[in-house]
């Protein structure tokens, strides 16, 4: 398989408690929360150069190491020791920070 599609669907939280911040800098929470029927689509394909690739269709959202999708694709290439590497299209349906 040379292409893969993933809907992440956006979600409403019902609770947000913040319960402290976590020796990685991410934030503990506790959260009830419900998926809704808006999602962005996450398009990835293989690439025969190594690293990842990342394009966006919103404006404003970061398309190397200080977005989540990239790091993860970059953890997971490294682990795999995969010579190949991966293009990320990410379209934007959920209105970014919302």
């Amino acid at each position: 398989m040379d292409e893969l599609l993933i809907r992440a669907p956006a979600k409403v939280n019902y609770t947000l408690d913040v319960l402290g911040k976590r020796p990685d800098g991410y934030h503990s929470i506790a959260s009830v929360m419900q998926t809704i029927s808006l999602a962005d689509e996450i398009r990835l394909n293989r690439r025969s150069t190594p690293g990842v690739e990342l394009n966006c269709n919103a404006e404003g959202v970061p398309t190397d190491e200080r977005n989540l999708a990239w790091r993860a694709a970059n953890v997971v290439l490294r682990h795999a020791d995969c010579a190949e590497g991966v293009r990320i299209d990410l379209i934007k349906n959920i209105p970014t920070q919302a």
